[in-house]
């Protein structure tokens, strides 16, 4: 798959091909079908003062995005192959944080929070 990677600590972005991830039985596999860029990723792409202290290369970046669920592991439940998602992470606190989950009858919705 197609995916922006931050490969190395500099200035700038490079589209590169990156293997598909492999999912466990807790995980979906979401296909991406929009994505956007935003500040965060304006600040990893200029690579100031707070991306240096932040982001470790090599790592894919993109966190905002609308797809369809492609796969899912054997013990997620009350989902369907084909179903909407959208997600965005108001915060970032090292990459990691809590998946809040929302769902509307029609679209799973993400926000990781910190």
């Amino acid at each position: 798959m197609k995916a922006l990677v931050k490969k190395s600590p500099e200035p700038g972005l490079w589209l590169e091909n990156v293997p598909t991830p492999q999912i466990s039985i807790n995980d979906v596999l979401i296909k991406i079908h929009k994505t956007s860029i935003c500040g965060t990723d304006f600040h990893i792409f200029n690579w100031d003062a707070w991306a240096q202290k932040t982001i470790k290369p090599p790592m894919v970046i993109g966190h905002e995005f609308v797809g369809t669920i492609e796969k899912m592991g054997s013990n997620v439940h009350d989902f369907k192959l084909g179903g909407l998602v959208e997600a965005a992470i108001l915060y970032l606190f090292k990459l990691f944080g809590y998946m809040r989950f929302h769902r509307s009858k029609h679209i799973l919705s993400l926000t990781i929070v910190i």
